[in-house]
């Protein structure tokens, strides 16, 4: 039986042989390759679908849902954006301060939380500068705060310049010079460039003032002399400016200025806003000077714009409108002023020496790290009344003298001085110093002079402080008494969290008043004289020029012993 040939494969019917005409020659040789070419494998999937199914179309509803989603969020961002857009914000810039800090001009669309400069942008695209006071700040700023607007007020005024396509430095801007790019608080509020103070209320029968200047008396400067002049000073000026003046008084280191002063007659108008009081710049409607920002008010272009002639006439014109002693201090120094003029006689002189001691040393350079001799003050004094007078006779002649000295310092030593002793008395004798040497049953004194950390110091609870004389305000010298404020016989703990500066005891707010009170009586007094001795380096010795006028220091009956004759009365503070 022949054998038969079998074709194994795994279809049941075997596909044909492809047929090629003869005839066709076009791709022969790839027509040849597919015809030779092997059956497909069984175990690769087919590239058809099976069973007849068609491939899944698109799912039309979930990728509506996608879109819709999407849009949603696309709109949402662009609405945010564009409402953002109607905010102000500030340039992104970091600058450096000539104090050495760094800071950095944040670019946001939201006002800052802080006091600041700020860089706006108004409603026709300009660039302008304003400050921003937040109306939850209050009233007054911390000393700190109103540097710090000053600071960097020019840095950003700097940039509102250059920002307008002015890439040249901004010129220095003299005294009276108004920057075209800043904008008043007051205007950019009805300009909606910064929002209103909630708390105020602009009704009202008394109007808010137009312009004004309010003095601060803050507790950053130990000294009142410095107050004293710049209070004086700023008064001056806001005359000569027809601005409103008002004082305030909330952290006055020596407590309220009613208790050393009385108080100036208000203005026929109300201060504005706490938010419209800036201290920068000076050509502000409603400016706030205080010790803190005497630089920028009284920097290098005003003694450039003024003269120190008129300097002195503007505080000469705050010490005749302030300078008015309580009532009983009042009474005081005019009762002492007739016995002394009725002890020389009407034809004799009165004459003064101020001597300034403590932290405050003179300018002259071999005694820039001490003090003045009592003796040099002495002889000073004694050479003046001889150059100005034919009647002075020496203070150690037995016979009845033509001239009384009287002597003021902030050391207590000083009366006590063998230069001293027997050539002048106390100016004033209703408050007085005592220190250690006087003080027979022990205690602590005041020491040497005024020094600031001593009188921060003063009513601080301690035990060992015990004042022995009502009117001798007694400071601690002991720098390390954070030891023995841990408890007191008094029961009053000593508070580590608590700034004792600006929120004293009620004892060393006695202290202080009665330091402050001293001084003025001192100055009050010695101001009543006829010739005067003293240290221009100290601030009383300056206020004791205002206060004696501009006719006796020219005519030479004010006397500054530092750094030389040559030179006389300086308008700095």
């Amino acid at each position: 039986m022949p054998a038969r040939r079998m074709l194994l494969a795994s279809r049941a019917q075997p596909p044909k042989l492809l047929q090629v005409p003869k005839s066709s020659t076009k791709n022969s040789a790839l027509k040849e390759f597919l015809l030779h070419s092997p059956l497909p494998s069984p175990a690769l999937p087919s590239i058809l679908p099976r069973h007849g199914k068609k491939p899944p179309v698109l799912n039309t509803r979930r990728t509506l849902r996608y879109l819709t989603w999407l849009f949603i969020l696309t709109s949402t961002f662009y609405l945010i954006s564009w409402f953002r857009k109607a905010e102000q914000k500030v340039t992104e810039q970091v600058y450096r301060h000539a104090n050495g800090h760094s800071y950095e001009i944040v670019e946001d669309f939201r006002l800052p939380d802080y006091s600041s400069p700020l860089a706006v942008t108004d409603a026709e695209g300009e660039s302008r500068w304003t400050i921003h006071i937040p109306a939850n700040r209050g009233f007054p700023l911390p000393a700190k705060e109103y540097q710090d607007i000053c600071s960097h007020i020019d840095e950003v005024a700097k940039h509102v310049t250059v920002t307008k396509g002015n890439e040249e430095e901004r010129r220095r801007l003299q005294y009276y010079d108004q920057d075209p790019n800043y904008i008043d608080v007051a205007q950019a509020q009805l300009s909606e460039l910064i929002p209103f103070d909630p708390s105020f209320t602009p009704g009202g029968q008394v109007p808010v003032c137009k312009s004004s200047m309010i003095y601060v008396l803050d507790a950053a400067d130990a000294g009142l002399g410095g107050s004293l002049l710049g209070l004086w000073l700023s008064y001056g000026l806001a005359q000569r400016e027809k601005r409103a003046f008002f004082i305030d008084d909330s952290h006055f280191t020596y407590g309220k200025y009613s208790s050393l002063f009385e108080k100036p007659p208000p203005p026929n108008c109300r201060p504005p806003p706490p938010t419209h009081r800036v201290p920068c710049p000076r050509m502000s409607q409603h400016l706030v000077v205080s010790s803190a920002t005497w630089q920028w008010t009284f920097g290098a272009a005003f003694y450039e714009k003024f003269t120190d002639k008129q300097v002195f006439d503007m505080m000469r014109v705050g010490y005749e409108a302030l300078f008015k002693l309580v009532p009983h201090d009042q009474l005081y120094v005019a009762s002492r002023i007739t016995q002394l003029r009725k002890e020389v006689g009407e034809t004799n002189l009165l004459a003064g020496v101020h001597i300034r001691r403590g932290d405050r040393h003179p300018d002259e350079f071999q005694y820039q790290h001490g003090y003045i001799p009592p003796a040099e003050y002495a002889a000073a004094l004694q050479k003046l009344v001889e150059s100005t007078t034919t009647t002075f006779l020496s203070a150690t002649s037995s016979s009845k003298q033509n001239c009384t000295f009287m002597l003021a310092s902030d050391d207590a030593d000083m009366y006590h001085d063998a230069e001293m002793k027997g050539l002048a008395i106390r100016a004033q004798e209703r408050i007085s110093l005592t220190s250690n040497k006087q003080l027979s049953e022990g205690g602590l004194g005041w020491e040497r002079g005024f020094f600031k950390d001593s009188f921060w110091s003063l009513g601080l609870p301690e035990n060992m402080r015990k004042q022995k004389h009502m009117n001798s305000p007694l400071p601690s010298k002991d720098s390390k008494y954070e030891q023995k404020l841990l408890g007191t016989d008094s029961g009053e703990v000593f508070d580590r969290c608590r700034d004792y500066r600006t929120n004293p005891t009620a004892e060393a707010l006695q202290l202080r008043n009665y330091i402050g009170r001293a001084y003025l009586l001192d100055l009050a007094v010695l101001a009543q004289s006829d010739r005067l001795v003293c240290a221009a380096s100290s601030r009383g010795c300056r206020i004791l020029g205002v206060m004696m006028g501009w006719d006796q220091v020219d005519k030479g009956y004010w006397k500054n012993i530092d750094a030389g004759d040559s030179v006389g009365w300086r308008p700095q503070l």
